[in-house]
């Protein structure tokens, strides 16, 4: 049973990734942004495999040192976004060198489908 939580933690993790079609810091802040104004329940449903990550610590009575490591990075992740997110102009744009004095900032195919790999393998080694 153990097993099949975590390939639904990566499942969720896969449709996630696979769903924002940004191919930099920019283009997937700016389609986040339009996401969560225009359809705010998909834009939660996005991340799913927080919510379910929550449930399984509740669930399975976990306190695990690697699995609240593995949540706060998720959590942090959502808040990250949802911090650029609230810079985005009235136009629907924002200029990442204003708000992090960086560039725009390629995502890799490797970045963006890591979390596949990386959630999963913190709650394996959490739970076990």
């Amino acid at each position: 049973m153990f097993f099949l939580d975590l390939v639904v933690i990566g499942i969720l993790e896969f449709i996630e990734a696979h769903s924002l079609k940004g191919h930099s810091l920019k283009t997937l802040i700016e389609e986040l942004g339009a996401l969560l104004k225009e359809k705010k329940l998909h834009f939660i449903l996005l991340h799913s495999s927080f919510f379910f990550m929550i449930f399984l610590i509740i669930n399975y009575e976990i306190s695990s040192f690697l699995i609240t490591t593995a949540l706060l990075v998720k959590a942090l992740d959502i808040a990250f976004k949802l911090y650029l997110i609230k810079r985005i102009d009235e136009n629907g744009h924002f200029s990442i060198i204003n708000i992090l004095g960086v560039p725009d900032i390629a995502i890799s195919k490797s970045l963006k489908y890591s979390g596949i790999v990386i959630y999963p393998l913190l709650f394996a080694l959490g739970a076990s």
